[in-house]
């Protein structure tokens, strides 16, 4: 994709495959189990290999720390684990699962939170 920025902040999970990012003048390879992080108004470009699968989502985020780093790794799986829920939670389509959803929402950015913290997080 070319450049572009948007008003919401977008994360993208790597499941399978690459993605690589230009975030300013910094070029970033995104592999299985890293996670990006594009801040709302954050402009990026981004190129994908063939094989690639991702979790997308685009939100708001009004306490999003202003020193997140682009690139997080999810060392011990557990971002991915809760959207994949997330995801089934999205399909069900019910007004529980929108309530659901909203707070698994905020617990993988309180994990990605702590992920970008912790001595263990691998940031680059």
């Amino acid at each position: 994709m070319e450049r572009h920025a948007h008003d919401v902040h977008e994360l993208i999970l790597v499941l399978r495959g690459s993605q690589e990012s230009q975030v300013s003048d910094t070029m970033l390879a995104a592999n299985e189990g890293d996670i990006l992080l594009y801040r709302s108004g954050i402009a990026h470009e981004e190129w994908a290999s063939r094989a690639l699968e991702s979790y997308f989502l685009a939100f708001k985020w009004r306490d999003c720390p202003p020193n997140m780093p682009v690139n997080i790794r999810d060392t011990r799986g557990r971002v991915r684990v809760i959207l994949e829920w997330l995801h089934e939670e999205t399909l069900a389509r019910t007004p529980a699962a929108q309530s659901s959803s909203r707070a698994l929402l905020q617990i993988a950015l309180a994990e990605i939170v702590r992920l970008s913290t912790a001595s263990d997080s691998d940031l680059t």
